[in-house]
């Protein structure tokens, strides 16, 4: 709120014996009192306001330091929170309140999950009863270790899986079954995309 600041305010000030007056942004000083100002001993102190957010006030700063050094050691949640974020549209889809959902494949943007490997994904469904989402291999491979069960159904290309020393070669069209606990490696000469979907295996987490 402005606070105006005129002659008669300064004559009384000065009447009161005061060397000192404090004005901040918000004060607005009319001519005649400028020039008292000017023509007098007063010293004019400008008072500095503290801004605080209140939106920031309540919070606690030793856990959101804690949060910080936890997501600086989680690839997927950076992720996660840089989506957030930039509110990124990764593909198109079509809801109905029933729960009935059509997605766009052609519309779907991939992630790339390592600087140094052609592997891509994206999920389309994260619930905590099913994930659901598509993995893009492009010439390269890639070794997981799996927790839980899953399943890949190959949509386009060739993919090669090594479990135990063997190697299998799925085409188009093939479902791939995951057991849980095994470590596998997928790869493939050219290109290949492959449905994935688990209940609580994320194909789109760090792998190895």
């Amino acid at each position: 709120m402005k606070k105006l600041i005129c002659a008669k305010d300064l004559e009384d000030i000065l009447e009161s014996g005061a060397k000192e007056i404090v004005i901040d942004k918000d004060t607005i000083l009319t001519p005649s009192a400028k020039d008292i100002i000017k023509n007098s001993d007063i010293t004019v102190l400008i008072k500095e306001q503290k801004v605080e957010n209140e939106d920031l006030k309540d919070i606690d700063m030793d856990k959101l330091m804690e949060f910080f050094k936890i997501v600086s050691r989680d690839q997927v949640l950076q992720k996660t929170i840089m989506k957030m974020l930039l509110n990124e549209k990764k593909f198109e889809k079509e809801c109905d309140s029933s729960g009935f959902t059509l997605i766009r494949g052609e519309s779907v943007k991939f992630d790339k999950i390592f600087k140094n490997l052609n592997i891509y994904s994206q999920d389309l469904v994260n619930t905590d009863e099913e994930i659901i989402g598509i993995l893009k291999i492009v010439r390269d491979n890639f070794i997981k270790k799996t927790k839980s069960k899953g399943n890949l159904f190959i949509i386009e290309g060739e993919v090669e899986v090594v479990l135990n020393g063997k190697r299998y070669l799925g085409k188009s069209g093939d479902l791939i079954d995951i057991p849980k606990k095994a470590e596998i490696k997928i790869g493939s000469k050219d290109m290949a995309k492959v449905l994935y979907f688990s209940k609580d295996l994320n194909w789109s987490e760090p792998l190895l």
